[in-house]
C-alpha cells in the first residue's frame, strides 16, 4: 500500500491511490448484497488474516476470496 513519491524535492512516504473498479467482482457482489447488508446484521470481519482460530478459508479476506473466485471462474 505504501509508496515513495518526491514532494518538494523530498521522498514522502504515501498510501496509492487506488480507484474502485465498478466492473470488478467485489463491487458487483456489493452491489448485489447492499440492500440486505443495508437491513440486516449480515457482515464479516473485514480487517487482516488472523492467525488464530477457524480454517485457513475462513481466515481469508471477503475480498481476496472474491478476487481468487473471480480468476479462477466460480463465480
Amino acid at each position: 500500500m505504501m509508496n515513495l513519491e518526491r514532494r518538494k524535492g523530498k521522498d514522502k512516504p504515501v498510501i496509492r491511490k487506488s480507484l474502485v473498479d465498478l466492473d470488478g467482482p467485489i463491487f458487483k457482489t456489493l452491489d448485489r448484497v447492499r440492500e440486505s447488508w443495508a437491513l440486516r446484521d449480515d457482515y464479516r470481519m473485514p480487517g487482516p488474516i488472523q492467525l488464530t482460530g477457524g480454517s485457513a478459508e475462513e481466515a481469508r479476506t471477503f475480498s481476496l476470496l472474491l478476487e481468487h473466485e473471480a480468476r479462477t471462474g466460480r463465480i
